[in-house]
Order: C-alpha cells, then sequence, then structure tokens
C-alpha cells in the first residue's frame, strides 16, 4: 500500500511540475510515435535494455496489478524478459534539449491507463500483449 502512496504521489508530482513547464501537454515528440502506439520517452536509470518493464507495484491487488502479473506471465510464455518496477529514474538533466518533450511523452504514459510498459526507451500506456510483443521485436 505504502509503494503505491509513493508511485501515486511520484505521478502527480511529475503532472504537476510538468503542467506549469508545458501548458500545451498535446504536444508529441516529432516522430516519436512507432507503429504499436509507442512513444519515445527517453533513457531511464537503472532499467535493463531489451527488457519489457511493466510499471506496477509488487503484489497490488487492483485491477492494472492483475493484469501487470498477467502480462508477465504471457511474456514469460512467448520467451520475452520482463519485470514489473514500482519505479524507475529519468535519466536526463532537466536542462537538457528534449526535456520538454521527454516530460509531455512520459505525462501522456503514465497518466493514462495502467499498467504503463517502457521497453528500451519507449513507453507504452496499458499496451495490449500484442502491441508489447510487436513493440519488443521492432529493433
Amino acid at each position: 500500500m505504502r509503494t503505491t502512496f509513493l508511485l501515486l504521489l511520484a505521478a502527480l508530482a511529475l503532472a504537476a511540475w510538468n503542467f506549469w513547464l508545458a501548458p500545451d501537454n498535446r504536444t508529441k515528440v516529432e516522430g516519436g510515435d512507432s507503429p504499436s502506439g509507442f512513444v519515445v520517452i527517453g533513457p531511464g536509470r537503472g532499467l535493463p535494455a531489451d527488457t519489457v518493464i511493466i510499471m506496477a507495484p509488487p503484489n497490488c491487488s487492483s485491477p492494472a496489478g492483475q493484469r501487470a502479473r498477467e502480462l508477465t506471465r504471457q511474456l514469460s510464455e512467448k520467451g520475452i524478459p520482463n519485470i514489473i518496477r514500482a519505479e524507475f529514474r529519468l535519466d536526463m538533466n532537466p536542462d537538457e534539449e528534449g526535456f520538454a518533450e521527454v516530460a509531455r511523452q512520459m505525462k501522456r504514459v503514465f497518466e493514462s491507463e495502467s499498467p504503463p510498459v517502457l521497453i528500451n526507451r519507449m513507453g507504452g500506456a496499458n499496451p495490449t500483449l500484442e502491441e508489447i510483443v510487436a513493440e519488443y521485436r521492432a529493433d
């Protein structure tokens, strides 16, 4: 429960910060969308490459938590490496060029339905199993 609260608090802080940074939240990273619906979100610190990261609190009994565990099971059956993570850190400096665009895309991913999914600098909001597999295999 505490992890859920901290994750929600972090998402709200990012949303509030992004509201003042970028009033037009409809702006997307130019050319950032992939055919499977994922968007560029930038490098995350401590996230393994070529692994599907499902963002959800561990052992969460909510529908999103149950969906995250089901996605993990289905991806494992397909031989696709995956993990559930409750948090990650963006590896960008706010003064860095392109940061505002990345922040907008992160907001798009993390403020939509749960669970968000990250794959190699790309993020998707509550993607289907087919969309995850397509994005993973896109490289």
